[in-house]
């Protein structure tokens, strides 16, 4: 094999060493998993060569996802802070949300890859075995989160008032409310929102991109009904809460306002399907759809949840002429934003933070070139590939056998 002379996109060099070595590790690959084409958009975390850049990868993906997490709680807590305060508290700053939401999300993950028995979901459960799987690990992640509660409460204590300042409004915080572990109050009244969000979004061991959207209006009622369900299962746990600190009427204001809302975002979610699009034509289009579908899924989890909010915010909010119009704007702009994010998530996003993840490990490691797609495109100019819709192939089976067969001890650069 000759060096190619022909410079790929990007500026990319690659020597005859670094495309056997690339070329043996896809194949390799393909021939294990039986697969005659090779799109990037398949590539799974399982391709990894060692623990340690598997845990590289959970590290990788859990810093992207607790970071998005950590954002929502924050935006969901300084929105419940300036439309309904109960009280003064402490300011809880942005890193200390984005840090603690990282963390947990990385904790998680390392018990999710452990792939424990009763908590990981396995091939051939029963439905109740399911059921039960998913609660037991629900369970965990409200653990996991509990112990993380108890950690900040040693770290920081009664002296988190005077380290962070106080509360939105500015007033002085009460001694007793700084006794009572003012910044385990508000990370406990979000672990119930770590739940909902996480156990869909963190734990997934493979990639599925998100390649088309479809709708169900059946679907939708359905989640319609649940998401009600479970607006109320959510105030029952803010209540217990927020008990001491609220007046009745704030939690019967919040008890209009849980409800509307969960039963708006599980229309959303029941009513939206995922679907694999067989005829791919462009090179690791599973994911390009992936970002393009999550980004259709923010503007549609905003304009759903945006829309119910304002009127229930109009319900819900004690009545103040001088700051009912701007309050209730707020509300829908803060709750759109926290809406769109979730969504993004659960519809493409997760998709593309964990494909990003893999590349970045797999190109660290020198498995595979940085640029992959133009690595691909020389390999096809060297006549090794094929060009095949969005994927490619070996020109030959033997080519693809021998490739498997070599030793992969030169690194893939590029």
């Amino acid at each position: 094999m000759t060096e190619p002379a022909r410079e790929p996109s990007g500026g990319d060099h690659y020597s005859p060493e670094e495309t056997r070595s690339a070329l043996a590790w896809i194949a390799r690959h393909m021939q294990r998993e039986n697969q005659s084409v090779f799109l990037i958009e398949h590539l799974q975390p399982s391709w990894l060569a060692t623990r340690g850049q598997r845990l590289a990868q959970l590290a990788m993906d859990s810093v992207a996802i607790g970071a998005l997490t950590g954002l929502i709680f924050f935006i969901s807590w300084f929105m419940s802070e300036r439309l309904d305060p109960p009280m003064p508290e402490p300011w809880i700053p942005f890193w200390l949300w984005i840090v603690t939401t990282a963390f947990w999300s990385l904790v998680v993950a390392v018990i999710d890859d452990a792939r424990l028995p009763g908590i990981s979901s396995r091939p051939g459960q029963t439905t109740t075995r399911a059921v039960v799987t998913r609660v037991a690990r629900a369970a965990v992640m409200v653990g996991v989160w509990a112990a993380l509660w108890f950690l900040l409460r040693a770290l920081f204590g009664d002296g988190y008032a005077a380290f962070a300042g106080c509360g939105v409004d500015g007033l002085p915080c009460a001694g007793g409310v700084s006794r009572r572990l003012p910044i385990g109050r508000p990370l406990v009244s979000a672990g119930y929102l770590a739940v909902i969000y996480g156990v869909k979004i963190r734990g997934e061991a493979t990639v599925k991109p998100v390649e088309a959207l479809g709708w169900s209006w059946a679907a939708a009622v359905r989640g319609l009904l649940f998401g009600a369900l479970a607006g109320i299962a959510v105030w029952l746990i803010y209540a217990t809460v927020r008990w001491s600190d609220y007046a009745l009427v704030m939690l019967a204001r919040n008890l209009l306002l849980y409800p509307p809302l969960g039963a708006a975002g599980g229309f959303v979610i029941g009513g939206l399907s995922v679907r694999v699009v067989r005829e791919k034509s462009v090179a690791n289009q599973g994911i390009r759809l992936s970002l393009r579908n999550a980004l259709f899924a923010a503007a549609l989890f905003a304009l759903v949840l945006g829309s119910v909010v304002g009127p229930v915010l109009k319900v819900a909010l004690p009545a103040r002429p001088d700051q009912a119009g701007s309050g209730i704007l707020l509300g829908v702009v803060l709750f759109g934003i926290v809406a769109a994010l979730v969504g993004f998530a659960w519809f493409g996003g997760r998709e593309v933070i964990m494909h990003a993840s893999l590349r970045a490990v797999l190109s660290l490691t020198r498995q595979t070139p940085r640029n992959l797609v133009a690595f691909l495109d020389h390999c096809v100019e060297l006549d090794f590939l094929r060009k095949v819709g969005g994927g490619y192939v070996f020109i030959h089976r033997y080519l693809l056998e021998y490739f498997a067969d070599l030793d992969a001890s030169s690194p893939a650069t590029g």
